[in-house]
């Protein structure tokens, strides 16, 4: 078996209560690893002699989490204070880039193949630039692309995948 490192997890010790062989259903004391699929293998890193393991607990398997993107709406809180917290992330192995909650955010960001960034996405207008009296007054939509700009070299691509600077800009 053959795993580059960004697909398992660094190894873990079990005195033997945690885990037993898929196939005898025996326990298992040592070093195990977990893949990028949640499954579970002995040994320090995966080779030719690694071999399946299963939860003695009887557990169900974790829950995978997908890479898909959610629905986000800001609250009317976020609207009473003028801004909210937006949450990208993006997969090196695909350069995808999705726009995702926090929770999702927290919990894929993880995984070594997968960046993230957040940015604080203005709410309230005027959503173009305003002058008077030869000052301008800075819009919601040049303040959004300045946020996005800051964020490039973090999550490169973002302001490719940002389409309406204006977005939810009352």
């Amino acid at each position: 078996m053959y795993l580059p490192k960004s697909k398992y997890k660094k190894a873990k010790h079990t005195t033997g209560d945690e885990y037993v062989f898929l196939s005898d259903q025996k326990p298992y004391t040592g070093f195990y690893f977990e893949t990028y699929e949640n499954r579970f293998f002995t040994g320090k890193e995966p080779s030719s002699k690694s071999v399946e393991l299963v939860s003695s607990r009887g557990d169900e398997p974790p829950v995978v989490i997908k890479f898909t993107p959610d629905i986000i709406i800001p609250t009317s809180d976020d609207r009473i204070r003028g801004s909210y917290i937006r949450y990208f992330l993006k997969d090196t192995r695909t350069s995808r880039i999705i726009e995702v909650q926090k929770t999702k955010y927290y919990e894929l960001t993880e995984k070594t193949y997968i960046h993230g960034t957040s940015l604080n996405w203005i709410l309230k207008g005027p959503a173009e630039n305003i002058t008077v009296k030869d000052y301008t007054y800075e819009g919601a939509i040049n303040k959004n692309i300045k946020s996005v700009k800051n964020k490039e070299n973090i999550l490169p691509g973002l302001k490719d995948y940002i389409k309406d600077y204006k977005e939810f800009v009352e």
